[in-house]
């Protein structure tokens, strides 16, 4: 396509450059002829009149010489830059098959060779740039799968358990899913889908011009080393990141539903607006993290390390909290409605619990805010809470950056 196009652009550009050349050929030509007229005047008739008609008309003539050359040399210049650009844009070409070739081999060192030759394209094409990332998505989904996924939609998930043999046909999908989780527990990643993983990580999202979103759902990341990394946006459903590190990692507006973060380093990850619905993130450490506006409906926060984090806003309801920690976190609107296992010693080791809401919610109606359904007995769940003082805790939390 881009070939086409530099193809197009040239011959377009060398016609309206012949074009400009022939007029200011003509132009000379007819200015030359005016010179002849005004020398022979001027020899006929050696007056000052004549002198000055001949010096304007060879003054015109020389400019417009001067014009063509000028011209002249702009035109080789740009199409000499167009037959560049062609060059270039077949050698990416050719470097891209090539890549896509290697991440085939069977041996690991000449898949590794493609997987950081393309991020070599993508940093020299930004035509390139989208493709490569999904092509590398494409390899980690095929070289390391959690499941295969028969059927989605909004409502449910249908999936079995593939390439990890003991498939139990008898189980629920639910029950099928933990099983491929267990059993990929201590299965670390290779090389291969690390430096994959790696290469997505460091991509630039501000080059997301088409809303592009990545896909990684139902992989097998377990163990992987993604510090840092920038999974903005990127659909890790159903995946299992099992003792993954994550800390300092972008997961703001991910998709994160059902997948296991267990054991995980999550310590300042960002997960603003991120759906974690029915994520387990049992033992993960998300200390000093964001979750502001995040969803984590029906997760499993238990013996999670919450200290400082950011939740406001974020929707908690029927979420495990068994032995989590929350001392510090930021509870401000935090919505944690039929919670499990959350006792007040650990509510008033939070911040901000008291702006927390602890009643059923509902959408407003644009769909954009919950509203709480009985504010007086949502009060009154906070007054039991103060009144309790056996559950005070010995040292109040730092609440001061949250002020």
């Amino acid at each position: 396509m881009a070939t086409t196009k530099t193809k197009s652009a040239k011959q377009i550009l060398i016609k309206l450059g012949m074009l400009i050349f022939l007029v200011l050929l003509i132009s000379p030509l007819i200015s030359g002829c005016q010179v002849f007229q005004d020398l022979h005047a001027l020899h006929e008739n050696p007056s000052e009149e004549n002198k000055m008609k001949f010096d304007a008309s060879l003054a015109i003539t020389k400019e417009a010489i001067g014009i063509i050359g000028t011209i002249a040399t702009i035109t080789g210049g740009i199409i000499l830059f167009l037959n560049y650009q062609n060059a270039q844009s077949k050698l990416i070409t050719e470097r891209f098959s090539k890549a896509i070739e290697q991440l085939g081999n069977d041996k690991m060192e000449i898949r590794l060779g493609g997987i950081y030759a393309l991020e070599q394209i993508a940093k020299d094409s930004n035509i390139y740039y989208w493709t490569v990332m999904e092509v590398l998505t494409s390899f980690i989904q095929e070289r390391s799968p959690l499941i295969e996924v028969e059927d989605i939609d909004k409502k449910h998930i249908k999936m079995k358990v593939c390439q990890i043999g003991n498939t139990n046909t008898k189980n629920s999908d639910d029950d099928n899913w933990k099983l491929a989780v267990e059993q990929l527990k201590n299965k670390a990643i290779g090389k291969d889908i690390q430096a994959a993983l790696t290469v997505i990580g460091r991509r630039v999202f501000k080059k997301n011009t088409n809303n592009w979103n990545l896909d990684l759902s139902f992989s097998n990341l377990s163990q992987a080393n993604l510090i840092g990394a920038n999974l903005e946006g990127v659909n890790l459903q159903g995946a299992n990141l099992y003792k993954a590190h994550l800390a300092e990692a972008n997961m703001k507006q991910a998709k994160l539903e059902g997948a296991n973060f267990e054991g995980a380093n999550l310590f300042h990850a960002q997960m603003e607006k991120a759906n974690l619905y029915k994520v387990n993130l049992k033992e993960t450490k998300l200390f000093a993290g964001s979750l502001k506006g995040a969803k984590l409906l029906k997760s499993n926060l238990v013996k999670a390390n919450l200290s400082k984090d950011d939740l406001s806003g974020t929707n908690l309801s029927r979420a495990n909290f068994q032995g989590a920690i929350l001392k510090g976190a930021n509870l401000k609107g935090a919505i944690l409605s039929e919670a499990k296992n959350l006792t007040n010693e650990q509510i008033k080791l939070a911040c901000n619990w008291q702006q927390a809401i602890y009643t059923k919610v509902h959408w407003d109606n644009k769909q954009t805010k919950f509203i709480i359904e009985d504010e007086k007995d949502n009060q009154r769940i906070i007054e039991q809470i103060k009144n309790e003082t056996t559950s005070d805790p010995k040292e109040p939390p730092d609440c001061s950056r949250w002020q």
